[in-house]
């Protein structure tokens, strides 16, 4: 019980990295203001697990659908271990 509500927490912060994450690729920031910062380190936490996905996916036009099936499998994930 301990490790899915660690493993539930874990999904959280790792929804809420992508969903900031995804946000900021919209938009054209420096690597020297601090959003460009933000999203620099969110890139280098998230990308590990969005590369193999995107390997796999194809993108439709200009979306990459991979943040989104990571999200899905994450929850998918907890809601199984919970």
């Amino acid at each position: 019980m301990v490790i899915g509500r660690l493993v539930c927490l874990a999904s959280d912060a790792l929804i809420a990295a992508l969903i900031v994450s995804m946000v900021l690729s919209f938009f054209p920031l420096s690597s020297d203001s601090p959003l460009g910062n933000l999203r620099s380190i969110l890139t280098r936490v998230t990308d590990p697990l969005l590369r193999p996905l995107r390997r796999v996916l194809p993108t439709i036009g200009m979306f990459d659908l991979s943040g989104m099936v990571l999200i899905l499998g994450s929850q998918i994930l907890c809601r199984a271990l919970t």
